[in-house]
């Protein structure tokens, strides 16, 4: 593609490609945002090249082969999509950050990353188009149980990928289809992983810091290179001495409630804190919970917000969200 073409479909293509390559030995990036304010870091370009190449071995990509870009290059996802493809001089086929960026796929393509959103809407509009994906990497967002269930169907090798900025992307991966399919996610590269004193996850990647990184997910350790992640450490509810995992409890809920929902947390008297439901839209129909959710974990309180606040790149802000549902 000619550069001039590039803005067509992302603006932020140009001004990293040209930072990247100018002599500076950092890169400037926007964290983002789902757990706090978002704001800039200064990522090392080695460091960044080390990430490159431990996906690169991971997925076993060659010289020659093709990625699609279809995340926003002004985030770290688009940005090491970039740099995998210098590094391991691979081919870039570039399409338009949208909801569905495969619409007009017409050729083979290695490897791919997208939302779990983005997968939702190609696989309501253009499944056939996956045939011609290989590898596919999905994250910004948890893989509901429902769309686990649609992949399942797929020749694509689908992946769920944890990590965040300050990892540069990625450090580990789980095996979402396919006869291998896991629960666990595996450590790339030379990360391995320990647990901090609230069983939340630590991770040392001497090949991107030379300090460990203490994240607030609580998960349960299987051995140093795997883990299996139960939720967010700063969602946590504990209810009357009993710790629930709100993303648990959503996936339970999954497939009664029809609108998009959270689980939230509210103080309380007597249990100390409970779940409360967080609903979008209008309507008052609630399904019966009690079918799907033991009496400990079902939310004492139900909020409905007429539309969910979401950060800049797409992600659910659910303190935003929850606030606005309460002045409803």
């Amino acid at each position: 593609m000619k550069s001039d073409l590039l803005n067509e479909y992302d603006l932020a293509i140009k001004p990293f490609l040209e930072a990247y390559f100018n002599p500076h030995s950092c890169v400037q990036v926007s964290t983002s945002g789902s757990t706090g304010e978002p704001k800039l870091i200064e990522l090392d370009k080695e460091k960044m090249v080390a990430s490159a190449k431990a996906t690169l071995d991971y997925f076993n990509l060659k010289k020659g082969d093709t990625v699609l870009l279809s995340l926003p290059t002004k985030f770290i996802a688009g940005k090491m999509i970039w740099v995998r493809s210098i590094v391991g001089e691979l081919n870039v086929l570039v399409s338009k950050p949208t909801s569905n960026p495969i619409k007009s796929l017409d050729k083979k393509v290695e490897f791919a990353a997208m939302t779990p959103h983005q997968v939702g809407v190609c696989l309501d509009e253009n499944p056939e188009k996956f045939d011609l994906i290989d590898q596919l990497i999905i994250g910004g967002g948890a893989v509901s149980e429902s769309l686990l269930v649609r992949i399942q169907k797929l020749t694509t090798k689908c992946y769920a990928t944890y990590g965040m900025t300050e990892t540069i992307t990625h450090v580990a991966v789980k095996k979402l289809n396919g006869t291998d399919q896991s629960a666990c996610y595996e450590a790339v590269g030379q990360t391995t992983f320990e647990v901090g004193a609230q069983g939340n996850l630590i991770i040392n990647a001497p090949h991107l810091s030379h300090k460990k990184i203490e994240t607030n997910d609580i998960v349960r350790l299987i051995n140093s290179r795997q883990f299996e992640w139960l939720g967010r450490l700063d969602f946590v509810i504990n209810s009357g001495g009993v710790k629930l995992f709100p993303e648990q409890i959503e996936s339970k809920l999954e497939n009664i409630i029809n609108n998009r929902f959270f689980v939230w947390k509210e103080k309380d008297e007597l249990l100390g804190e409970k779940a409360v439901l967080v609903i979008e839209g209008t309507s008052t129909y609630l399904p019966d919970l009690s079918k799907v959710l033991d009496k400990i974990e079902r939310p004492k309180l139900t909020y409905r917000a007429d539309e969910f606040i979401y950060t800049e790149n797409g992600k659910l802000d659910r303190k935003a969200s929850y606030l606005k549902a309460l002045k409803t």
